[in-house]
């Protein structure tokens, strides 16, 4: 799979993956494509944020790809009739320094989001502030180490 800038037609990444079929989130920041597994690619680094096994037929090139217009769900479909829908997964992007504190970004899920932080990898997880709508979240790194996740919610 290649990507390739439509204004002076210059490459700009090249993926390992075989697909037949390819959809850009509404919002451009995700790329979703479709062949021998469904694929999850961040757009402005092509960083890989999920990939699972179509399994099904193994012609990959009769399988197609969608995003619904809020960006929150995909669509999978198959010429021989099948349609699958399922939500995005949540991918976080690379987060910023603000002086003490993080800027943690995300994008994908249901729109709703819990964000949750623990300090080493054995340690329960726990919820940071309540619900949010947003799709980044300020946080105070008051720990020598601190690991985050964001869940979306149903």
């Amino acid at each position: 799979m290649q990507l390739w800038r439509t204004a002076d037609g210059a490459l700009l990444k090249t993926f390992p993956e075989t697909v037949s079929y390819i959809a850009f989130s509404p919002d451009g920041t995700t790329l979703l494509a479709a062949g021998t597994n469904i694929v999850w690619r961040r757009v402005s680094d092509g960083a890989l944020i999920e990939s699972y096994e179509d399994n099904g037929s193994t012609n990959h090139y009769n399988r197609y790809i969608a995003f619904t217009p809020d960006g929150h769900t995909f669509l999978r479909a198959r010429a021989v009739g099948e349609i699958f829908a399922a939500r995005v997964p949540v991918a976080l992007h690379p987060f910023t320094r603000n002086g003490p504190g993080l800027t943690l970004h995300w994008s994908g899920g249901a729109g709703t989001y819990q964000l949750q932080q623990k300090t080493n990898l054995t340690a329960p997880w726990q919820d940071i502030g309540g619900v949010i709508t947003n799709l980044s979240a300020e946080v105070t790194n008051q720990f020598p180490s601190s690991f985050y996740r964001v869940i979306s919610m149903p």
